[in-house]
């Protein structure tokens, strides 16, 4: 199969796929992981670092999706500003293109982390999205609430939270549309007497009646760095029923290197035919 041939067909599956999310829900903004971590862990790991003080620095994410899809994301102590662009699409039959459009979704989020007893560690975020889609636009006041645990003498974190809890004020179409809710829970266990860890979180869509399981794995090199890698039932839908093109879907792969200060994420996931998305995030304490 030549080159020119694969690359439609890779560009045919990438727009059918990224059209059905923005039909069917939109705001995917707040579906896809917001940071270069999340990319290699295909959003597991929710119970890494349970303890974490998650103030007091400075982030920058971007992650690029095929076709030009990009996504930017800053964040300063409790605020971050998000910008998904899927650029412009076109209509177009063979060279003569019909019309076109923009398309891009932007969210803003405040934070908040409070401990409980010294035992539970709560997270939350509230703001406001907005979608645009051409002539057409959207926007939504979104949340997400998170609590953490952990057994520290059995080296065992866990995570329960709720993704994109909130309500659509000004929708596409008269349809009432729902926000992309998510169920999440999560577990990380660290191997006795070594510094690997093992993860695994379970996401439920309860609007669309999907499960999806993901597992991690991450282990360091010596003390700077640390490698993730994942896998998620997901890859299922992104099957070719080629296992010498099937083996890697889904995979995500992560590196992360650290200094007393500053921390890089290099991350990369696989969508199957439809390509590769890899970005880059930069963390600095302050």
């Amino acid at each position: 199969m030549g080159t020119r041939r694969i690359r439609i067909i890779r560009r045919i599956i990438f727009i059918i796929f990224i059209s059905t999310q923005l039909l069917n829900a939109g705001f995917q903004i707040k579906t896809i992981p917001e940071n270069c971590f999340y990319l290699s862990t295909n959003k597991g790991m929710s119970a890494i670092n349970s303890t974490q003080n998650i103030f007091k620095n400075i982030n920058f994410h971007i992650i690029k999706y095929p076709q030009n899809i990009n996504f930017l994301k800053l964040r300063y102590n409790k605020f971050s500003f998000s910008f998904l662009d899927y650029g412009v699409l076109k209509n177009q039959i063979n060279n003569q293109v019909l019309n076109k459009f923009r398309a891009y979704e932007f969210d803003l989020q405040y934070y908040i982390q409070k401990s409980i007893l010294n035992k539970i560690l709560l997270h939350s975020n509230i703001g406001v999205s907005y979608s645009k889609i051409g002539a057409v636009d959207s926007y939504a006041l979104t949340s997400k609430i998170k609590a953490t645990t952990s057994l520290p003498d059995k080296k065992i974190n866990f995570a329960l939270q709720v993704n994109n809890l909130g309500i659509i004020i000004n929708d596409y179409t008269k349809a009432n549309t729902n926000l992309p809710l998510e169920l999440q829970y999560g577990i990380t266990y660290q191997l006795k007497k070594t510094d690997i860890l093992l993860g695994y979180d379970f996401i439920y869509e309860p609007y669309f009646l999907d499960k999806k399981h993901i597992f991690n794995i991450q282990f360091p090199i010596k003390k700077i760095a640390q490698i993730n890698l994942s896998n998620t039932s997901y890859r299922k839908n992104l099957s070719s029923y080629n296992f010498e093109n099937d083996w890697f879907y889904g995979l995500g792969l992560g590196l992360s290197i650290k200094s007393s200060t500053i921390k890089a994420n290099i991350g990369m996931n696989s969508l199957g035919d439809a390509g590769f998305v890899y970005g880059i995030s930069i963390k600095k304490t302050l």
